[in-house]
């Protein structure tokens, strides 16, 4: 991952949805954890250097919704769901060159990841 690149994920949340996440990962931690939950209705963003979490950020709204599809474009840590800005998110890791798993799971169903 470099400054400047776009990830685009496209799928669909499953109907019974209770979470997901999009982890951006690095050698020794996830310098993106992204995880919309649906109980919490909330989205969680986070980091994770050396085992050890930062503080979460929870602000903003939920855009997903159980059943939908919904594309997702990552682009320095602003995230944009279904064509609308959902969450800015300050790089605390800076390496962003190390970055290298994208690791998506959970109650999704994907169609399309494209970097560009």
């Amino acid at each position: 991952l470099m400054p400047g690149r776009t990830i685009t994920i496209q799928g669909s949340v499953t109907p019974n949805a209770t979470r997901f996440h999009v982890n951006l990962c690095y050698p020794s931690g996830i310098a993106l954890h992204y995880n919309p939950r649906f109980g919490d209705n909330a989205v969680v963003r986070n980091t994770k250097e050396r085992e050890r979490w930062g503080s979460e950020e929870r602000g903003g709204a939920m855009p997903f919704q159980r059943g939908h599809a919904f594309t997702v474009r990552e682009r320095s840590f602003r995230i944009i769901v279904n064509g609308m800005q959902a969450h800015d998110y300050r790089h605390r890791f800076l390496h962003l060159q190390q970055v290298t798993t994208l690791e998506i799971d959970g109650d999704v169903t994907l169609t399309s990841v494209v970097q560009w």
